[in-house]
């Protein structure tokens, strides 16, 4: 299996606009069988808390269509993101510590 967590490779693109940088991530994403993150997921005892529709872009330029969840242990505040595919596949979005339920102000962006 390769190593835990996924590694993530990232640049900076050129400024989109006059003193602003746009975030470009090319980002490696550890993928195996369903069966086996959940073994990962178990591991760290975390629980379902929200799934959604995905589509995410390989670096191929092919898009593919998944359910991203989110699995969360509150005890010991950690999570972890799935994208599950039809085929069978699940891939490491995301992992981290210190998960809390969000209590700050709403955010808005003004266009």
């Amino acid at each position: 299996m390769n190593k835990w967590p996924a590694v993530v490779l990232c640049m900076l693109a050129a400024p989109a606009l006059a003193q602003q940088q746009q975030k470009i991530f090319t980002v490696a994403q550890l993928c195996d069988p369903v069966e086996t993150m959940m073994q990962t997921i178990a591991k760290y005892q975390e629980e379902p808390l929200f799934q959604a529709k995905t589509i995410q872009q390989h670096t191929s330029g092919q898009w593919f269509e998944g359910s991203t969840m989110m699995f969360v242990n509150p005890d010991t505040q950690t999570y972890s993101m799935l994208t599950l595919y039809p085929d069978g596949t699940a891939c490491m979005t995301a992992v981290g510590t210190e998960f809390q339920p969000y209590g700050g102000p709403m955010i808005h962006t003004d266009n």
